[in-house]
């Protein structure tokens, strides 16, 4: 079992280098690059501590149609997919944090990601954040995974 784990681990690792070895790919350049390929987002954290993955991140997908929105998420015009670094997130390469999330089937036209933290009056604080349009993906991440 622990074989198989570090094999994929490392399959996951080749991946990644791959996918992000020229930084100017990233689709949003911030605490976290994030890459595009295929229908995976990669967020990538050089020179990383454990501090970098202890906020929560969020990601929200905008369909071309709202139609595939569910009805009660249609009035905010978003798909949330927010999540936390331990659900998705590994430590590859000593000091490189990766988080690869999938996107949704249905036409994208943009996706809004960042980090945030909760303040003590319940109020919302972005610790980062980035915006694409999927309009600028054409060629990008055709690595297709």
């Amino acid at each position: 079992m622990r074989d198989s784990l570090q094999n994929l681990k490392d399959e996951i690792g080749a991946w990644i280098r791959k996918v992000t070895a020229q930084s100017d790919k990233a689709i949003i350049r911030s605490v976290f690059n994030v890459y595009l390929d295929g229908n995976h987002l990669i967020y990538l954290k050089e020179n990383s501590r454990p501090a970098d993955t202890r906020a929560p991140f969020f990601l929200h997908v905008t369909p071309v149609d709202d139609r595939d929105l569910s009805q009660n998420r249609r009035q905010y015009g978003f798909e949330s997919r927010s999540f936390f670094f331990w659900e998705y997130g590994l430590k590859i390469d000593g000091d490189r944090y990766v988080v690869m999330r999938r996107l949704p089937a249905y036409p994208i036209r943009r996706i809004r990601t960042g980090q945030f933290v909760k303040d003590a009056q319940g109020n919302y604080e972005h610790l980062w954040e980035g915006e694409f349009s999927m309009a600028q993906a054409v060629g990008i991440g055709e690595g297709g995974h």
